[in-house]
């Protein structure tokens, strides 16, 4: 994607954008779909008898369309929420509640955390070195049917997780997946993931903040009262479509192609330029046999992660560095995240790369 599409890159050339998985820059068809939805109507989706809310209700349904067409999904099997950690919050409340047994990880994400914080029956699930759920490390209990909350990439590790492997092991566990790390950045089918549940939220799209994406397999006719509030955040539901048809047209198989690419450049130059740095887990870990989508994250000892946030800040990059929506307690959150996107040129590494070597 030229970056000249993005009017906060096209306006502020100088600055690399690092931080893609958490603040994704917003396009300028995302920008025109969102003013239109403001300013061309005002009504809520399908509550009204009057032409703009006929119009909202339309605009509600293409990027329902859209955002199922996305993941491989049915336009029926899509719910809309505020975020990902409420899509997860309602997976949880209404569809957990039919199970007693839980899988999770402890190094996943805090939104994932915070649901078993009064649950009993709860086993958690590791990662290996290079960034994936070590499967080794619990058994499948027979007769054994839990509800697991599980992530496709993780959000410092990026490696890809091999959830099919996950099926295979439990065949009759309800698979929730956070795919917030994963959408846009490679391709995430649905059917192949062999899923029950999966969420994502607008941002992590490029679409604006404020709505989330829950997709549940199993349709049942009190989920849509339960989970999809009755009034809807029109803007955002129309932007997640505008950045959803984006993606596509754009192609997801070339995007997740260049980061692979990128991740594995970045992790080279940094291995050959700069001193006493180590990664997280992830792909430097692999020999680079495992897939990335562009997010790496590392440390370099004698600098604290805020430190060197700081200065590459004063060279206008952007990276993430701090809690990392982690439990300190197991995932080391001193740490600098760099994460990429479509957007992201191999001169964006290069001076990124340049400034640590000097460190």
């Amino acid at each position: 994607m030229d970056k000249l599409q993005y009017p906060v890159l096209r306006d502020n050339p100088s600055v690399a954008h690092m931080d893609a998985s958490a603040t994704f820059p917003i396009h300028e068809a995302v920008i025109q779909a969102v003013q239109h939805a403001m300013t061309a109507y005002v009504g809520a989706a399908a509550k009204a008898s009057y032409d703009w809310s006929f119009d909202a209700t339309s605009d509600v349904a293409n990027a329902r369309a859209a955002i199922a067409a996305l993941i491989g999904a049915t336009a029926d099997q899509i719910f809309f929420t505020t975020s990902a950690s409420d899509s997860a919050r309602l997976t949880y409340d209404v569809i957990g509640k039919r199970y007693k047994d839980f899988i999770y990880s402890p190094e996943d994400h805090t939104s994932t955390i915070r649901l078993f914080a009064d649950t009993r029956h709860v086993t958690p699930l590791t990662y290996g070195y290079d960034g994936t759920y070590d499967l080794s490390s619990i058994a499948a209990k027979k007769g054994q049917v839990p509800m697991m909350f599980v992530s496709l990439v993780h959000h410092l590790y990026g490696s890809d997780n091999d959830l099919t492997s996950l099926r295979h092991k439990w065949p009759n566990a309800f698979i929730v997946v956070d795919a917030s790390q994963a959408i846009g950045r490679m391709a995430v089918d649905v059917t192949s993931l062999e899923c029950d549940a999966l969420y994502f939220s607008s941002q992590k799209i490029g679409g604006i903040a404020g709505a989330g994406v829950l997709y549940v397999r199993d349709i049942r006719s009190e989920y849509r009262n339960l989970i999809e509030p009755n009034t809807v955040p029109i803007p955002a539901i129309v932007s997640m479509g505008a950045a959803a048809k984006i993606i596509m047209k754009q192609g997801i198989h070339a995007i997740d192609l260049q980061l692979m690419r990128q991740s594995s450049l970045l992790v080279q130059q940094m291995n050959d330029r700069v001193a006493r740095v180590t990664f997280s887990k992830g792909m430097a870990h692999s020999d680079y046999r495992c897939r990335n989508v562009g997010i790496v994250s590392f440390k370099i000892e004698g600098y604290g992660s805020q430190d060197i946030a700081m200065i590459l800040n004063d060279h206008h990059i952007n990276v993430r560095a701090g809690d990392h929506c982690v439990d300190g307690d197991v995932v080391d959150r001193d740490v600098v995240r760099v994460s990429m996107h479509a957007y992201t040129t191999d001169d964006d590494i290069n001076r990124l790369v340049d400034v640590l070597a000097e460190l």
